[in-house]
């Protein structure tokens, strides 16, 4: 039976194969943001990404990803519940620990990712990432982020990786980010 290419499986060594031929090497610093079902069905699902990532990046590289936890906004900005229950929820809403709330709106790969041993996660209650490094004494973020070891992003996708490391990081020129400093986004999330 010919099955079409997008109803196989996809492996970990295929994804790894995927990830090389768009560019990414040993030793890059990689900001990681994916879908788990646009992937196809894949072996080893969420596990098998994470570990093709790895594998791309080798042990030299950094892999970094968003872990918002937008559940601790306040109420009122997600309007997902009746109104009548926003002083309930506000009143008893956890309050955001690095470890412990989850990423609900980031995906599978990244719940997972925010979970390994050694990924550090940024403070920020609503706008977290987290990053698993090899060991490094600089990045330095500026207009655009340069990490050391290789590659580039925005520098509002370093905004808040400042205090994962306070020793590791040090930012020069460029603005830090765009949140909470917006005043379009200022006060929109609570207690941000």
């Amino acid at each position: 039976m010919n099955m079409p290419a997008e109803d196989v499986p996809v492996t970990r060594a295929q994804l790894t194969a995927d990830l090389v031929r768009l560019g990414v090497e040993p030793g890059l610093t990689v900001m990681v943001h994916t879908s788990l079902r646009s992937l196809g069905w894949v072996v080893g699902g969420e596990q098998a990404v994470l570990e093709a990532l790895r594998d791309a990046v080798g042990e030299a590289g950094t892999l970094v990803m968003p872990t918002q936890s937008w559940q601790l906004c306040d109420p009122a900005f997600l309007d997902i519940t009746p109104a009548a229950w926003w002083p309930t929820i506000r009143d008893h809403l956890p309050v955001y620990s690095a470890e412990l709330s989850p990423t609900r709106t980031m995906g599978a790969v990244a719940e997972l990712f925010r979970t390994v041993p050694g990924t550090l996660r940024s403070a920020h209650p609503h706008r977290s990432i987290s990053a698993k490094r090899a060991e490094r004494r600089h990045h330095h973020c500026g207009a655009r982020a340069g990490l050391s070891g290789g590659g580039t992003v925005p520098a509002e996708g370093c905004h808040g990786l400042e205090p994962l490391s306070p020793q590791s990081f040090s930012f020069v020129g460029g603005p830090r980010g765009r949140w909470p400093e917006s005043p379009a986004r200022a006060g929109r999330c609570w207690p941000g």
